[in-house]
């Protein structure tokens, strides 16, 4: 999996938790006609007269054989690239130069704001990188762009968005998700952001916008878009960035992610700003596979095609990285792994919509059945593959077969009797004895504190267990919480929440636990959901629930509670749930 398709599945991951926030620059609206700002600022210097010739050292160039200056400005095939070599302060000073060479009265100023509206109050039309920036949903957009392009896209789901133009606007539009146009909008020119009096104003005039932006920096993550690396309007926002970053000593946060055309330097650039807290996405990276897969060819621009292939990854579940088949099954094994192995019971239907089968027959329990011989044999090579065999059983998948006409196969993996696995058999017949033989050798404290919560007698082994895993986790950092710790976490709580109620607590005892799933289903899996809703829908009606782990499933005891409410609530959310063993 290459560097840039975990970049798409982090943010895939990130903005279906509702903590993207996507930042929208002038290379978007190129795309539908609008100039750039360099475009800008090169025609703003051709009217007040203002370049690199004066200064240039290529006028200064001397013919080695007469001795004579070589004046090459004049030569029509010579396409002079120093002339607009502006510098970052040159960007903003030039409009500022424009600005003020016009009268000070409101009227003589007249001349630079109508020149403004005739760039940008053209009839332009939203272009489909517009359209796939409204599909994602993003928890809010924020633009530098004074046009009107992202508001106007036809889609219903921009409706969602209130449109932010002044600091009184956060005040009084109602709403929660926004289109922030945090340097102006084209209708009110008078109070864009262009010239250098506006920059250091800023802070000043736009307070409330300000601090709403900073305040995201908080939990959310920025992801830009149609800027360039040495965009003065970018770097604006990277000083809030490193304000959060250095000043507040923040460590271990989610990077931001910034998309950029090539990453020239790579020794340089990547570590440059990693240290300002964005990771840099490279478009070269997007193959002509995925530009083809991802159909654009209402956009003419190279750049904007990878960009909007990009965005439409992000956008769509279902788009295959490559036409190579076992690499796609590689690719979704990896997206698999990492969201779930931590779990000691994965649903059989997560497996098949991982990998989106195309000649699946069925699972005649424990075996896969496949149709087709090349995606059986692709399967096949992967299951070599010692996590997918891991993930397979744990979903009750002990093998896969081939039924195809007179073509036929079969693997049975191999499994591992677990120690959890006879315990739970023993706790079926109540052997207790035994279970109390066999559960001093247990290693999981998590596991003990179940089988000790079955025996009522031994409360004192129960409690202290606890005890000691309270000790654990009274210190930990959650900011570096990994799924895996968040899954020990929550079968921790799940047995606090247990012993509390054996002891007859009956304060609000599935607070703590119900507040953790639902920080890890928001980052990790919709499996801890599950959890969630059996505590919100059954906890209260049911005489003993236990959560264990045993041949890889997760086993639910109750009383007086429905088949179909485990139905509703145990497949619906991705995660077998069921009164009775899964076979």
């Amino acid at each position: 999996m290459t560097k840039m398709i975990k970049q798409i599945e982090k943010i895939k991951q990130i903005n279906s938790n509702d903590n993207l926030v996507i930042f929208v620059g002038s290379g978007i609206s190129k795309n539908s006609g609008v100039c750039s700002w360099w475009e800008l600022v090169k025609e703003i210097a051709d009217k007040i007269g203002e370049n690199k010739c004066a200064s240039c050292e290529m006028k200064n160039i001397i013919c080695g054989q007469c001795g004579e200056n070589i004046e090459l400005c004049g030569i029509d095939s010579f396409n002079c690239k120093f002339k607009y070599d502006f510098s970052s302060e040159d960007f903003l000073r030039i409009p500022q130069h424009f600005y003020e060479s016009f009268g000070d009265s409101k009227e003589e100023k007249e001349p630079y704001y109508q020149f403004l509206k005739d760039k940008f109050n053209k009839k332009y039309e939203s272009n489909i990188i517009d359209e796939i920036i409204i599909k994602l949903q993003p928890e809010h957009i924020i633009t530098t762009n004074y046009d009107h392009l992202l508001e106007d896209v036809k889609d219903p789901r921009v409706s969602k968005y209130a449109i932010i133009t002044k600091d009184d606007d956060i005040l009084s539009k109602k709403g929660r998700n926004y289109i922030i146009k945090m340097h102006g909008d084209i209708d009110d020119i008078e109070n864009i952001v262009l010239k250098e009096d506006d920059y250091l104003n800023y802070s000043q005039k736009h307070i409330i916008i300000e601090t709403f932006i900073k305040s995201l920096l908080i939990d959310k993550t920025f992801l830009f878009v149609g800027y360039s690396l040495n965009d003065n309007n970018l770097k604006l926002i990277m000083n809030y960035i490193d304000f959060f970053v250095k000043e507040k000593n923040v460590e271990n946060r989610q990077p931001h992610y910034l998309v950029v055309d090539q990453i020239k330097d790579p020794l340089h650039d990547i570590k440059y700003w990693k240290n300002k807290g964005i990771e840099l996405v490279d478009l070269s990276e997007v193959t002509d596979y995925m530009i083809e897969n991802s159909k654009c060819m209402k956009i003419s621009n190279s750049i904007g095609k990878k960009l909007y292939t990009f965005l439409n990854y992000i956008n769509n579940e279902t788009l295959a990285y490559t036409n190579d088949k076992l690499q796609q099954l590689n690719t979704s094994l990896e997206k698999l792994n990492e969201g779930v192995s931590c779990f000691n019971f994965i649903s059989y239907k997560t497996i098949i919509e991982t990998f989106r089968f195309e000649s699946l027959y069925g699972i005649i329990t424990p075996v896969m059945i496949f149709k087709d011989v090349e995606e059986y044999n692709n399967f096949k090579i992967l299951t070599k593959n010692h996590d997918l065999c891991n993930l397979l059983m744990k979903s009750g998948i002990s093998g896969i077969q081939l039924e195809d006409g007179d073509n036929s196969d079969e693997i049975i993996f191999e499994e591992e009797v677990q120690e959890d696995d006879r315990l739970y058999k023993l706790s079926l017949y109540n052997k207790y004895d035994e279970i109390m033989e066999k559960v001093k050798k247990i290693p999981s404290n998590s596991e003990k504190a179940y089988y000790y919560s079955l025996i009522n007698n031994n409360m004192n082994e129960l409690s202290n267990i606890m005890n000691d895993l309270k000790k654990q986790y009274e210190s930990v950092d959650y900011r570096k919480f990994t799924n895996k710790n968040y899954y020990e976490l929550a079968i921790y709580e799940f047995n606090n929440t247990c012993l509390r109620s054996l002891l007859y607590i009956n304060e609000d005892i599935y607070d703590r636990l119900n507040s953790l799933l639902d920080i890890a289903s928001a980052q990790y899996s919709k499996a801890y959901k599950t959890i969630k809703d059996i505590t919100k829908n059954v906890f209260l009606r049911s005489s003993s629930i236990l959560l264990i782990s045993s041949q890889q499933r997760i086993y639910i005891f109750l009383s007086d509670i429905s088949d179909n409410l485990f139905t509703k609530f145990g497949y619906a959310s991705g995660c077998d749930v069921s009164p009775k063993e899964i076979s």
